[in-house]
């Protein structure tokens, strides 16, 4: 049997069209939150997965870049034994931003990524550090939420 972990997901905005595609992610891996009802997406709140096999954060960003690709979102699975936590952070505009994490959804850089950041050009023009930081995407992430604050969001009937 594969080592289990907690695994969170986050939804900052979403389509109504893409919807019904979230939600059959949240129910295919298990993902909870009090505040759901059947058919309904609570945008800015977080899906809980108390027990997910460690490596299914990739599986399920993957899942969730393909199936509703107009979503903002971020999840992020807690470390486990030798496994490091994944975060992964996706807005349409910006991408996906992935990296080691630990069981808050903070970043963990490496020796190596703090030297490799600094040879990186940081303004306005050109925010490339804040890019490979995923401030951009915090920053983008978290407007969205603060715009939505909490909302559910029902998924659209099929045309």
């Amino acid at each position: 049997m594969a080592d289990r972990t907690c695994f969170q997901l986050r939804v900052a905005h979403c389509p109504a069209s893409e919807v019904s595609e979230i939600l059959d992610i949240i129910d295919a891996y298990d993902l909870g939150c009090e505040d759901a009802a059947d058919g309904v997406l609570v945008i800015g709140t977080t899906y809980l997965g108390p027990e997910v096999r460690c490596g299914s954060a990739e599986d399920i960003a993957t899942s969730l870049q393909e199936r509703a690709p107009g979503a903002s979102w971020e999840c992020w699975e807690d470390p486990k034994y030798e496994w490091m936590g994944r975060l992964f952070r996706f807005t349409p505009e910006l991408g996906l931003f992935d990296k080691d994490c630990d069981a808050d959804g903070v970043a963990r850089f490496t020796p190596h990524d703090v030297r490799s950041l600094l040879n990186l050009p940081n303004t306005l023009d050109e925010p490339a550090q804040a890019r490979a930081l995923g401030e951009l995407h915090t920053t983008a992430l978290e407007e969205m939420a603060r715009d939505a604050q909490i909302s559910r969001v029902t998924s659209s009937p099929p045309e």
